[in-house]
């Protein structure tokens, strides 16, 4: 056993996370937006004190339907707001067999992304660019797990998530095939879940070691993609 201070967690610095990062621009609301009309949104801290201001002015653009956003902002930099700044984002569609998804394009990498992040309160950035990770990357595989099945059956079948649990209801309008699918994933990962379990109760009682742990982690993770 080391001592204190002797782990390298010491220096180990998360990523910060998409779902706690603002401000944030989502291509879903801006292909609301009528061409000709602006929008204007305010990021408070909890109170009456704004944190930043972004306006989105949606524009024609030959080659439509394509259409380019005039975004001007103002952030808050410590007790005083910086001065106002201006940018052009394209808006594009894309095709879906009903209705249309539009997408954003990222001013550094030129990717079509659905969201775009203000970074240090001057330039909009991706995610990936940005680079802000997902809160279930930053678990270990076990909570992973459980995250993503706790997410599908809150999110998708709107239920509460208990493991073994073998009927699940089909929310009403929901396709059969749709439902079956999601079924079968909350079962694969309950496979997981349990396969992990058998691991790390050998690993704890000191019938494999922590080499062979991870070795079965691995091939499981080959044979399974």
């Amino acid at each position: 056993m080391g001592g204190f201070g002797s782990s390298r967690w010491g220096r180990h610095v998360c990523r910060p996370r998409v779902e706690a990062w603002l401000p944030v621009i989502h291509a879903r609301d801006l292909g609301k937006i009528m061409v000709g009309y602006a929008v204007t949104v305010v990021w408070r801290d909890g109170g009456a004190t704004p944190l930043a201001t972004v306006s989105y002015h949606v524009l024609p653009r030959d080659g439509a339907p394509h259409r380019t956003g005039s975004i001007s902002w103002r952030v808050r930099a410590t007790n005083r707001l910086r001065e106002p700044r201006v940018a052009n984002l394209l808006l594009a569609p894309g095709t879906l067999r009903f209705g249309t998804r539009w997408w954003l394009t990222c001013p550094k990498c030129t990717s079509r992304r659905a969201h775009l992040f203000l970074i240090d309160g001057m330039d909009w950035r991706c995610r990936v660019c940005a680079g802000l990770g997902y809160r279930s990357q930053q678990l270990a595989e076990y909570d992973r797990i459980d995250y993503r099945a706790r997410k599908i059956a809150h999110d998708r079948l709107g239920a509460t998530w208990i493991p073994d649990a073998k009927n699940h209801v089909r929310p009403r309008r929901m396709h059969r095939h749709t439902f079956e699918r999601h079924c079968a994933t909350l079962g694969a990962l309950e496979q997981r879940r349990e396969w992990l379990d058998r691991v790390i109760g050998a690993r704890l009682l000191g019938w494999i070691n922590t080499g062979t742990a991870r070795r079965l982690r691995r091939v499981r993770a080959r044979h399974e993609s």
